[in-house]
């Protein structure tokens, strides 16, 4: 869609949070795809399922810097190398049956005319919660750590959450026509769905990913958002993106769309 060679990149993001190699991927895909040497790499590693929108946040603050240049974000995760053929517990079943391997990219740059524009993000911490999210790394592989307290714990902090990003731009969730929310598992999305149905809000469009995708960690916010520019938007429409990963860590990132091609 962007019309773009390998060479038009200035900075490569890549994301990815189950799989280790040096050189990481970014160091590859330059020398595979030809780009040029002045390319600017950022490997974003361990952020998990807020790899995403993490991502996002990070070729803003760039394009800031550099407001002439392009970004190609990339995420590419595989979360099947997590499979534990003699785990029965709780957190590898369901994360067995929750993920999949995805990959996707977006590009980022001066244009006003292919996509949304990133108007603002945010980050929040939630205090003591690194337990409740990531791996063990064990003889056999990776070990899911999932606790049962993961849907609870994010519908306590969505609304602080969301303050954080919409408060400074003076909006509320009411303001918001569209939501890319990271669909962790079910549990988490059927929480956070409440939410917004008290604002007249939904999230159709994550159930849908996460019904014919799985949960694919980093890469699912750009699978939804894809679906979103994909179909009509009115100019002037506001969407926001959340990706919450270990740590506990919530990405989030406002959106307005500009008048389409």
């Amino acid at each position: 869609d962007a019309k773009l060679n390998p060479t038009d990149i200035d900075c490569l993001i890549v994301t990815s949070c189950t799989g280790h190699m040096s050189p990481s991927i970014d160091a590859v895909l330059v020398n595979r795809l030809g780009m040029k040497p002045s390319v600017q790499r950022l490997p974003v590693m361990e952020m998990g399922c807020m790899g995403g929108a993490a991502g996002l946040i990070y070729a803003e603050n760039y394009l800031r810097a550099y407001p002439n240049h392009t970004v190609a974000l990339i995420t590419v995760e595989l979360p099947t190398i997590t499979f534990q053929h003699d785990d029965y517990s709780w957190a590898n079943v369901v994360s067995t049956a929750l993920f999949g391997d995805g990959a996707a990219c977006a590009i980022l740059g001066p244009s006003d005319t292919l996509g949304p524009a990133i108007v603002r993000s945010a980050m929040y911490h939630f205090p003591d919660t690194t337990h409740l999210l990531g791996y063990n790394l064990t003889s056999t592989g990776f070990s899911m750590v999932l606790d049962e307290a993961l849907p609870e714990t994010i519908r306590q902090h969505f609304g602080q959450i969301t303050s954080e990003l919409l408060d400074p731009e003076g909006l509320t969730l009411k303001d918001i026509d569209h939501f890319i929310i990271h669909p962790g598992g079910k549990k988490i999305l059927h929480n956070i769905g409440l939410v917004l149905a008290a604002h007249g809000k939904s999230v159709d469009t994550s159930k849908s990913v996460l019904r014919d995708c799985g949960n694919l960690s980093s890469a699912t916010v750009l699978f939804i958002l894809k679906r979103f520019m994909d179909q009509p938007v009115k100019a002037g429409d506001r969407g926001l993106l959340l990706g919450i990963g270990p740590g506990l860590t919530a990405c989030s990132v406002l959106l307005e769309w500009g008048a389409q091609p």
